[in-house]
């Protein structure tokens, strides 16, 4: 009988862990089918771009933050290429408990009421990256709200909006902080973690907002 109603349990573990990354799977594809149709419906008149790398004054006003801050030993860079794009590479190690890179932007110094989402016009290497939006300071510990994206080696649009930033302190979702509020947005970011060990590289010709249809 024991062994009956242990052969139960598992089975019954397995439905609903595969019941479980179906349910996964699906949202993460209808959360893709409505970026793409994002992107598709927007024009230029929508997109009001907030940094663009071609201006060489951005280059330097954009911060590196790596696990180091913490004892890891990732590395990573940020450059303006000659073609007018900005560069973040490295390389993400487990080493020390670390495994993340990142930068930050300068403060946005702007009142983003009236805008659905964050754009990026962006090309990568297939990882995953989050961007992080500030409502304040970007200090450890502080609130921030991300939502993950995945670029391909062809330059795309990204469109992330503001409805799917999940609010986070430490890794930690914090589901009772409320929504993002447009107008709080202080600074942002980009960040390539989830234990993506080894080197990365993504191009970012310029990151605005858009307008909701």
């Amino acid at each position: 009988m024991r062994r009956l109603i242990g052969g139960l349990l598992i089975l019954t573990l397995a439905v609903l862990g595969i019941f479980s990354l179906n349910q996964f799977n699906t949202a993460a594809q209808d959360q893709s089918e409505r970026r793409e149709q994002i992107v598709a419906q927007l024009t230029d008149d929508d997109i009001r771009v907030l940094f663009n790398f071609a201006e060489s004054t951005t280059e330097n006003r954009w911060q590196i933050v790596n696990d180091d801050v913490m004892g890891g030993i990732s590395t990573s860079e940020w450059a303006i290429s000659d073609e007018g794009f900005a560069v973040f590479t490295g390389n993400v190690s487990l080493e020390n408990n670390g495994g993340f890179a990142s930068v930050r932007s300068p403060q946005v110094g702007e009142d983003l009421s009236g805008y659905a989402g964050i754009v990026l016009r962006v090309r990568g290497d297939g990882q995953s990256y989050v961007v992080n939006l500030w409502p304040g300071a970007p200090r450890r510990g502080n609130l921030r709200y991300q939502a993950e994206f995945t670029p391909t080696d062809d330059w795309q649009l990204v469109a992330l909006p503001f409805a799917e930033m999940r609010p986070q302190v430490f890794g930690l979702e914090l589901p009772n902080a409320g929504p993002l509020a447009p107008s709080e947005i202080a600074y942002m970011g980009v960040l390539i973690s989830d234990k993506q060990e080894g080197d990365f590289r993504i191009e970012i010709e310029w990151v605005g907002v858009y307008s909701a249809s």
